[in-house]
């Protein structure tokens, strides 16, 4: 109509002009609902980003890097995302939450190339550090404690650590060599103490020849390297312990050396004989089971690897003493040339509880230790042996 009017010339050109900007202006109101609607189509997008974003901070979070809040990051499920709505709302428009989004996107690799690596190299770091830390003592932590409580608790007494003999030792009945505390008393000190009276096979022994049965047996083999070590006064003797990994393998069995320490006079005899001093290895297997081998000393020459270890000797109990910056200390040096020569037998801890399953090996080729030595540990310990107890038919191998 407008085009016929104009064409007939009845309406002014000017006038025709505005009656068509008039109707384009009502047309584009008439659309509006239209447009409007169409202008919240990408809303989704936004809710997209804003979900993006707050799976971006999570990420974020498990870096520490996140700026969430700790509410914020502790809820999930339906909560995350009205808080994911606000934060996208209190951020900006879409467009900036879109780039955070993709440059999150970059560190989602990143993290997960991460955890695939620790999950790889977390078991050897832990044995990397387990060979630069000293050995703990073993004890009744973490889950599945109860099964191995017997061995762990064994492990404990054996070793006479301080700050864990309490646990049947110094906490629950004090215990020792002498008196009403002494080794014929400690099956009534205590319920945990039973099995010192009542057990049937009981260390020490008397090595007798006469009761050996001698086989071919493998050869021991001591895994000793040279170690920075701690010199500690427990209460009841001298326990050497030593920062780098040490092993026994004996029966086709590999044991981890816990710690050694001494007994004056020696706990073992052999045919009968008495002996000024002795040192216990103890070592665990990794099902628990202990192996201790037992290293006497006769009274003569000085023994210079002993005075090593006599050099940082403790002054009173619970005192301890770390080797110096760059000394180390090598075990093996304190055993006789001759290894090979050996009886075997199932004994028991000798201090209590004197749990029992503890397999022994006394080395036959003994050392030496010169009076002054022997004197030197008597002074600041006494006398702490237990007397030999009654073998009960036990089978005792020796090697040829």
């Amino acid at each position: 109509m407008i085009r016929h009017v104009f064409l007939q010339g009845s309406v002014p050109q000017r006038s025709l002009r505005a009656v068509y900007c008039g109707v384009a202006l009502s047309l584009a109101v008439a659309a509006g609902p239209i447009w409007a609607s169409e202008t919240k189509a990408p809303a989704p997008k936004s809710e997209n980003s804003g979900e993006a974003a707050i799976e971006a901070e999570l990420r974020k979070a498990l870096l520490g890097k996140s700026s969430l809040t700790g509410e914020l990051l502790m809820k999930t499920g339906s909560d995350v995302k009205p808080a994911a709505a606000k934060t996208t709302e209190s951020a900006g428009p879409a467009k900036p939450a879109a780039k955070t989004s993709k440059a999150e996107s970059k560190v989602e690799p990143k993290l997960d190339g991460k955890a695939s690596v620790d999950a790889k190299e977390s078991p050897a770091a832990d044995a990397t550090l387990a060979k630069k830390m000293p050995m703990p003592m073993p004890g009744p932590v973490g889950a599945g404690a109860a099964a191995a409580a017997p061995v762990v608790a064994a492990a404990t007494h054996q070793a006479g650590a301080t700050q864990q003999a309490g646990a049947h030792g110094h906490g629950v009945a004090h215990w020792g060599y002498g008196g009403a505390h002494g080794p014929e008393a400690w099956a009534k000190l205590a319920p945990e103490f039973a099995t010192c009276g009542k057990g049937k096979r009981q260390s020490p022994i008397d090595i007798v020849d006469r009761e050996l049965t001698t086989l071919n047996l493998d050869s021991l083999r001591f895994d000793y390297v040279p170690s920075p070590f701690r010199l500690e006064h427990n209460g009841h003797t001298v326990e050497v312990r030593l920062g780098a990994e040490q092993a026994l393998v004996t029966r086709g069995k590999r044991y981890q050396l816990v710690q050694f320490h001494f007994h004056s006079p020696a706990e073992e005899k052999i045919n009968g004989k008495s002996f000024a001093l002795d040192a216990h290895f103890v070592h665990r297997g990794e099902d628990g089971e202990l192996a201790v081998v037992a290293l006497l000393f006769e009274e003569g020459a000085s023994n210079p690897e002993l005075q090593r270890l006599w050099d940082n000797m403790p002054l009173d109990s619970g005192d301890r003493v770390q080797s110096s910056e760059g000394a180390t200390f090598n075990p093996i040096s304190l055993l006789p040339v001759d290894r090979t020569k050996y009886a075997q037998f199932i004994g028991s801890l000798t201090t209590p509880p004197c749990t029992e399953g503890v397999v022994w090996t006394v080395l036959r080729q003994v050392v030496t230790a010169s009076p002054d030595q022997i004197a030197l540990f008597r002074k600041l310990i006494g006398t702490n042996a237990r007397p030999v107890q009654p073998l009960n038919g036990r089978l005792i191998k020796a090697s040829n």
